[in-house]
């Protein structure tokens, strides 16, 4: 993966069986998918595609080990999607087939089989489009969901589902065994509605409000409003470096707009800053009291 060449605009297109699949993945799972689908072209020949965990979390701005990573890579291979097939006959495909790990150089190679990869991705009518960047940044795995509805019906501003059904997409609740998890509706909506909705307004590109239907004297329906903003100030950021490293920035705190545009405008201080928080992170700064201050100094902003 080749992180110059991912900037805000990049979209991914993802054939709606993955969109509407009953299933559950961690944050991981998510964003080593998202990474593969971003490199996937269509009517491509070749069958294996090179990830670097390093550039993984460069996008996230999360760090993840090799267990984490042999766990997530195990479960792409292990489950198992069903979908009709243009000649009518029901396929039955994991989204991974090997996953290979060059030790010793945080790379991992994923192999698709050529049957799966026009349903990773398909431009066709039957599709969604989501941004990579924004996907990455989220850290709950309902916004995630949400963000790819959000996505697909952001265009006709919104939708409405059951609750029941929202669950069962989310595997929330099997509608055979009848196990339910956040039964009483106030623990959905504070457990997964509102976590997903603040993530989903405050990373992406999308503002996104919702209103609980009620039918007698229950809730049972929920009804989306999606909105695209206006004049978003990251839209004056003209590449992906500079929208990973005013991230990074507010992270921190540090938000001074002349700091930030002292930072933004200056490729050396971005190497330096991600430079600085790929050590921090792996503790090769030592005991550090004052994050921003140290960065700032640093930078030789103050």
């Amino acid at each position: 993966m080749k992180l110059e060449q991912i900037n805000e605009r990049t979209e991914i297109r993802q054939h709606n069986f993955l969109t509407e699949a009953r299933y559950e993945m961690t944050a991981c799972e998510m964003d080593i998918l998202f990474c593969l689908l971003n490199e996937i072209r269509e009517d491509e020949s070749r069958n294996f595609y090179q990830l670097k965990v390093k550039d993984i979390e460069l996008l996230t701005g999360r760090q993840w080990n090799y267990q984490q990573c042999r766990e997530s890579t195990f479960r792409l291979a292990e489950r198992v999607f069903e979908v009709i097939n243009e000649q009518g006959n029901l396929l039955q495909f994991s989204l991974v087939s090997t996953a290979e790990y060059k030790m010793g150089e945080g790379i991992i190679e994923l192999e698709v089989s050529s049957k799966v990869i026009p349903y990773l991705y398909e431009l066709k009518r039957n599709y969604t489009a989501f941004r990579l960047l924004a996907s990455l940044r989220f850290t709950s795995k309902y916004a995630k969901r949400f963000y790819l509805y959000c996505s697909r019906w952001k265009d006709v501003g919104g939708f409405t589902t059951t609750i029941d059904e929202l669950k069962i997409k989310l595997k929330l609740k099997d509608p055979k065994r009848k196990k339910e998890k956040y039964a009483q509706v106030r623990q959905f909506v504070d457990k997964v509605l509102e976590v997903a909705v603040q993530e989903i307004n405050e990373v992406s590109e999308l503002i996104v409000q919702y209103m609980l239907i009620k039918e007698g004297r229950k809730y049972t329906k929920v009804r989306f409003v999606i909105e695209r903003k206006k004049d978003m100030a990251e839209e004056a950021l003209v590449n992906e470096r500079q929208l990973r490293a005013h991230a990074l920035l507010k992270e921190l705190g540090i938000t001074r707009p002349d700091y930030v545009k002292a930072v933004l405008s200056s490729e050396d201080k971005m190497k330096a800053l991600f430079k600085w928080n790929y050590e921090h992170k792996q503790g090769k700064l030592g005991k550090v009291g004052n994050p921003s201050g140290h960065l700032l100094k640093v930078l030789g902003l103050v």
